[in-house]
């Protein structure tokens, strides 16, 4: 029965660090314009840039093609390599 419990456990560690947490603030990455796909891969079509700098926010991700679908500030939904997204504002907003 300990040994159920522990798997089980097991189990739920990995589930839960494996999710991915909705609607987190990314940023464009300063140097480059990307542009955006309508599905997560090189295989899906462009749809559209995306502005260095520009604020997008985090929607999914898809670990098998490393691709995170973002919503930018006009409200469109597309996906960008994950490369190319950071954790941090644009240098051009932070440094006046």
């Amino acid at each position: 029965m300990l040994k159920l419990r522990l798997i089980g456990l097991t189990l739920l560690a990995f589930s839960a660090a494996t999710a991915v947490h909705a609607e987190e603030k990314r940023y464009v990455s300063d140097e480059l314009n990307t542009w955006v796909r309508s599905g997560p891969g090189d295989n899906y079509r462009l749809v559209g840039t995306v502005n260095a700098g520009e604020e997008v926010t985090l929607l999914q991700t898809n670990a098998d093609t490393n691709y995170g679908q973002v919503r930018d500030s006009t409200g469109r939904t597309s996906w960008i390599p994950l490369k190319e997204l950071s954790n941090v504002p644009s240098l051009r907003t932070r440094v006046p």
